[in-house]
């Protein structure tokens, strides 16, 4: 409410008896509801994946760590959606609840101001009614006894006193009943007047206890909705956690141990034997525990009892049968065993694991719309999610790289993972720089495999786009026929090089920028030369945040706008700006493709301000303006949205 808090002296409170922004609730309980949705298309999506027959097929160490990862998060999802949704769901009733108790509260106090001017007024007449009656009897009594007022009589003179004057007394008798009758009303008044104030103030209160009843049913609805979600750790239970995957990491070390160097082993032999019969003693220990909980049965510790039987140089081992049994080889693996001698298992093997690789690419390119929106999830939540992650990839590694490739193949990226951002003098983004400027190491990983430019998540970017080619189709045009592709900071990380990052003590910096720049570096000489995204915006040098640049290449566009200049010539500068990249007059653009120019508006609006400038220009592209230091024109290495061969 714009009421200040003294305005509610009136109703003699000391305070907003409805505190609260409801606006700011709805966007809260809209912001809950969306994650909500989020976590249940995350989790259908994982479970779509899950069902997917190479998933079910992939089968060993990789398989097994897959599962293991991955088996509960589904579930974790439904939590968190049936969670935010609760949230979500009380949040909006509580703003609806507070919408309408401080609409009370306001009709509280108009009325109450109103009371508060008739009393004090009331009050004042009272004052001055009583006044007036106090001599219009002191006038009565005189007129009825004027001696009492006369000139004293000199006794013995004979005289008698003045007698009343008739008409005297009766204007005194009539003056002192109007005096009485206007005391009578202005004490009326006051009655009313303070009746209605009391009144006032009760509808006030009333609205606050309709607030404080609301906030007590909201609190104990989170309450519910935290219950429903996924429930912090203590510090026993994360400790016991660390401790059982520190030894589920040493088992699956063993394991592969066991698998691997056991067959090295039967061709060397040596002291290498009896590593491998440590590390099966710890596999055997792991497949007992297992047992004793009864997820293991007494053929899986059976078989773990064969791996721990020394092998020796030549010869096939019951331990590397048992090993080849449990890693689901079956009898066909044994009687490669057998039959062809450990040279050819090893062999068998590594062209197994090859194909592991290749098969590895191909699930994981299932899992990228699941996993960002999972990610998203996490990060929205406030839950740490770097276990989960590096569960799966690690901080680096092989296996990371190998996913992130994944990642960007099915992102129309070719497999091609943007190198870690750095400007055309060499300067490489630090994690400073990153905290800095807002922007989380997931966020650069999103970039780095296409799955969203910087500024928007996956999901954004995959909204964004398929509007914008939803939008070209309902504008007539035929998708086959556009290329679409993102340039500016957004896209590239830097800025162009006609852009250079502000630098301390230039004159032309708004009052600011150079503390913001010393809070950002410190005294440290080594910065960036381009400016990184939103970096101007962050320091203050600019007012708005960057922007995304959008080139629409498509001969057809091209032809509306022609027609649209021809048609009227004299009402613009130009059709193609001189000396630019070969783009289309905007205003033109924007008149002959209506529904782009809103599309463009609206999702400014959605990116928090960000503005969406588009350009058109002919099917070849943008012209090759590389002479001038700057240039668009198609590079392999281009943001590339939408192509004729990648509808």
């Amino acid at each position: 409410m714009s009421a200040r808090p003294t305005d509610w002296f009136v109703l003699d409170l000391g305070g907003d008896p409805t505190p609260g922004d409801p606006l700011s609730v709805r966007d809260l309980s809209a912001r809950f509801l969306r994650l909500a949705g989020d976590a249940g298309d995350a989790a259908a999506a994982f479970r779509r994946v899950a069902g997917d027959e190479a998933i079910a097929s992939w089968v060993g160490l990789s398989g097994d760590a897959y599962r293991d990862q991955i088996g509960e998060f589904p579930g974790d999802l439904d939590k968190l959606s049936r969670s935010y949704g609760m949230a979500g769901r009380a949040l909006s009733a509580y703003a609806t609840q507070l919408d309408h108790a401080q609409t009370q509260a306001g009709t509280a106090l108009v009325r109450g101001r109103e009371a508060r001017g008739r009393l004090t007024s009331a009050q004042a007449g009272l004052s001055t009614a009583t006044a007036t009656q106090t001599a219009a009897a002191r006038a009565l009594t005189t007129a009825r006894a004027p001696d009492t007022v006369a000139a004293p009589v000199t006794a013995g003179t004979g005289a008698a006193p003045p007698p009343p004057d008739p008409a005297a007394v009766a204007a005194a008798v009539r003056n002192n009943t109007a005096a009485n009758t206007r005391v009578t009303q202005a004490r009326t008044a006051v009655t009313h007047a303070q009746d209605d104030l009391d009144a006032a103030r009760r509808l006030a209160l009333a609205a606050q206890n309709l607030r404080e009843t609301a906030e007590t049913t909201t609190a104990q609805q989170l309450d519910a909705a935290s219950d429903a979600g996924i429930h912090n750790k203590k510090w026993w239970q994360k400790l016991g956690d660390a401790l059982a995957k520190g030894w589920h990491i040493l088992v699956q070390v063993a394991k592969i141990v066991v698998l691997v160097l056991g067959i090295v082993a039967l061709i060397i032999g040596g002291p290498l034997a009896w590593i491998v019969f440590a590390a099966a003693l710890i596999v055997l220990a792991d497949t007992l525990m297992k047992y004793a909980q009864g997820t293991a049965t007494l053929w899986d510790v059976a078989l773990a009892a064969l791996a721990c039987i020394p092998m020796t140089k030549g010869l096939t081992s019951l331990g590397e049968i048992a090993t080849a049994l449990r890693e689901g080889e079956g009898a066909l693996g044994v009687a490669r065993l057998i039959t062809l001698g450990a040279r050819g298992q090893l062999t068998d093997m590594i062209n197994g694991v090859r194909g592991l690789g290749r098969g590895l690419t191909t699930i994981i390119k299932g899992l990228p719309d699941a996993l960002s929106n999972s990610l998203h999830i996490i990060e929205a939540a406030g839950a740490d999610g770097s276990p989960i992650i590096a569960g799966l990839t690690g901080d680096s590694g092989p296996l990371r790289d190998l996913f992130m490739t994944a990642m960007a193949d099915a992102h129309g990226g070719g497999g091609a993972v943007r190198p870690w951002p750095t400007d055309d003098s060499g300067y490489a983004i630090q994690q400073r720089d990153l905290d800095f400027l807002g922007i989380s190491n997931e966020q650069v990983d999103w970039w780095r495999t296409g799955q969203a430019p910087l500024g928007m998540t996956p999901t954004q970017y995959r909204q964004y786009t398929s509007s914008m080619l939803d939008t070209f189709k309902a504008e007539g045009l035929d998708l086959n026929g556009v290329d679409v592709r993102m340039q500016g900071s957004g896209a590239n990380f830097f800025s162009g090089v006609h852009k250079t990052l502000a630098a301390e003590g230039d004159p032309a910096n708004l009052p600011g920028v150079d503390a913001k720049l010393h809070d950002w570096f410190g005294d440290d000489p080594s910065r960036p030369l381009r400016r990184p995204f939103d970096s101007h915006y962050t320091i203050g040098a600019d007012a708005e945040p960057s922007d995304f640049d959008m080139n629409f290449s498509s001969d057809a566009m091209y032809t509306r706008a022609k027609a649209v200049y021809d048609a009227r010539p004299g009402d613009f500068e130009y059709f193609v700006s001189p000396n630019s990249h070969g783009y289309v007059n905007k205003t033109v653009a924007e008149e002959a493709f209506p529904q782009v120019a809103e599309w463009g508006e609206r999702w400014g609006s959605d990116l928090g301000g960000r503005d969406v400038s588009w350009a058109i220009f002919p099917g070849s592209g943008p012209l090759d303006t590389s002479a001038s230091g700057i240039s668009v024109h198609f590079q392999d290495n281009d943001w590339i949205v939408h192509t004729p061969e990648t509808p």
